[in-house]
């Protein structure tokens, strides 16, 4: 579950980075991407990661990442978040039975972005740097209309209460 509370910067590091390149985006892809929340919760729970502690904080890492959303197009996976979209140009490799391998420059890195279909109507969307965003599962539609700057508070003192966690020292005699 660490690794899924880092999908935020992940996102964010992705979403904020830019790189040149043009392909055509297989059609079955093309559109807009949202959260899946309720099949993700079941899906992040299957995990052999999944601790019950886990489940505490899972509702807030929801609603984070509910208010993400990708748009998949020819050369490009777009991600916005609160109203702020970033470009990454990709640049289609190879396509093996559901999934597609995408090439993709992110702060002078080179890695691969690999889009799967789970079922019909759902996707991954893995980096190869990462493992961060390998529990969440994205669905077409829009993002809901109450979502909005009001979130952009909620996630960043979801954010602020991680880094505070992570960075606590032990009580003394622990």
């Amino acid at each position: 579950m660490q690794r899924i509370r880092n999908a935020f910067v992940v996102l964010s590091v992705v979403a904020f980075s830019t790189a040149a390149a043009l392909a055509d985006m297989p059609k079955e892809l093309k559109g807009t991407w949202i959260l899946d929340a309720e099949a993700t919760e079941k899906y992040v729970q299957t995990s052999p990661k999944w601790k019950d502690e886990d489940a505490k904080r899972l509702p807030m890492i929801m609603k984070r990442m509910s208010q993400v959303l990708y748009e998949l197009k020819d050369g490009a996976m777009i991600a916005t978040m609160w109203g702020r979209s970033q470009t990454v140009a990709v640049t289609l490799n190879k396509r093996d039975g559901k999934s597609y391998v995408f090439d993709a420059k992110v702060r002078d890195q080179t890695m691969t972005m690999t889009v799967t279909f789970v079922s019909d109507a759902t996707i991954t969307i893995r980096s190869s740097t990462t493992d961060d965003m390998d529990y969440f599962l994205w669905k077409r539609g829009k993002l809901p209309k109450e979502a909005g700057p009001n979130d952009k508070a909620l996630a960043l003192e979801a954010m602020k209460k991680a880094m505070e966690q992570a960075t606590a020292k032990p009580a003394k005699g622990k």
